[in-house]
C-alpha cells in the first residue's frame, strides 16, 4: 500500500470516527430528552433550569461534533482531489464498498436521530436550541 492510500485511509477513518462521535452526542441528546422534568410532577425549578442548561449544552456539543464532522468530509474530499464542498454521496462512490455501506449506515442513524432530537426538542418547547 502506497504512502497515498495510507493517508486516504486514515482521513476515511477519521471522518468514520467523526461519524460515530456525532451518533453518539445524538443519542446523548435524546437521553436528556428523555429525562425532561414534567410539569406538576414534583419537579423544582431549579431542576427545571439545570435540565435546561444540560439541553443547551449537549446542543452546543453537536455543533461541535458536526463541524468536526464536516472538517473530515473536507479533508478526505481534497485526498479524493474532490471539491471541498462535495457531499457524502459523491465521496461515497470513491470509497470502498465496506466503508461506503458503514459511512451510509451512520449517516442514516445520525439523520433518524437528528429527526427524533429535534421532535423531542419542539415537544419540549425548547427547539431555540438548534439554531
Amino acid at each position: 500500500m502506497n504512502n497515498e492510500n495510507l493517508r486516504i485511509g486514515d482521513a476515511t477513518e477519521k471522518l468514520i470516527c467523526a461519524l460515530r462521535e456525532e451518533l453518539l452526542e445524538h443519542g446523548e441528546m435524546l437521553a436528556l430528552l428523555d429525562e425532561q422534568p414534567r410539569s406538576g410532577s414534583g419537579h423544582s425549578r431549579s431542576g427545571v433550569t439545570d435540565w435546561l442548561i444540560a439541553i443547551h449544552k449537549q446542543a452546543a456539543i453537536i455543533r461541535v461534533a458536526r463541524t468536526v464532522r464536516e472538517q473530515q468530509r473536507r479533508e478526505l474530499a481534497g485526498f479524493f482531489c474532490a471539491r471541498a464542498e462535495a457531499g457524502f454521496a459523491e465521496l461515497s462512490r470513491m470509497l470502498s464498498e465496506g466503508r461506503r455501506n458503514l459511512v451510509s449506515a451512520l449517516l442514516e442513524e445520525i439523520a433518524l436521530c437528528w429527526v427524533r432530537v429535534l421532535r423531542g426538542l419542539v415537544a419540549a418547547n425548547v427547539s431555540d436550541v438548534i439554531h
